[in-house]
C-alpha cells in the first residue's frame, strides 16, 4: 500500500481540502486509490477461498468423526446386546445350580435317614 492509500483508510481531515502542487500528483494519487479499492476485492477474494477450504477440510473431518461415532454406536449396541445374553445365560446358569444344590440337599438327607435309621437327628 502507498502512503496516500494509508491516508485514504484514514478518517477525512477537517476543513479545506487538500491543494495539489500539480494535477499529475492529483492523478497520480487518484490512481493510487483507486488500485488499492480494486486490491481490496481480491483480497477479499482469496480470504473466500481461504475460508472455503477451511470449509472443504472441517466437513470432511466432520464426516470422518461421524463415520468413527457411527462404528462405536455399533460396536456399543453388539456389546450391549452381548452382554445381556450373557446376563441371561448367568441367570439360567445360577437357576441349575440352585436347582442341583437343592437336590444334594435332599440327597444328603435321605443317605442320613438310610444312615441313621433309629430317627436320630442331626
Amino acid at each position: 500500500m502507498s502512503e496516500e492509500s494509508s491516508e485514504a483508510d484514514a478518517p477525512a481531515p477537517r476543513g479545506r481540502p487538500r491543494k495539489w502542487s500539480s494535477e499529475a500528483e492529483r492523478k497520480r494519487a487518484y490512481r493510487a486509490r483507486k488500485a488499492d479499492e480494486l486490491a481490496e476485492p481480491e483480497r477479499l477474494r482469496s480470504e473466500l477461498r481461504d475460508a472455503r477450504s477451511e470449509i472443504r477440510r472441517l466437513e470432511k473431518q466432520c464426516a470422518r468423526l461421524e463415520a468413527v461415532v457411527g462404528r462405536a454406536e455399533r460396536q456399543a449396541a453388539k456389546e450391549i446386546l452381548a452382554r445381556e445374553e450373557l446376563e441371561t445365560e448367568i441367570e439360567f446358569r445360577d437357576g441349575t445350580i440352585a436347582f442341583w444344590q437343592q437336590r444334594a440337599r435332599i440327597a444328603e438327607r435321605q443317605l442320613w435317614e438310610i444312615n441313621h435309621p433309629d430317627g436320630a437327628s442331626r
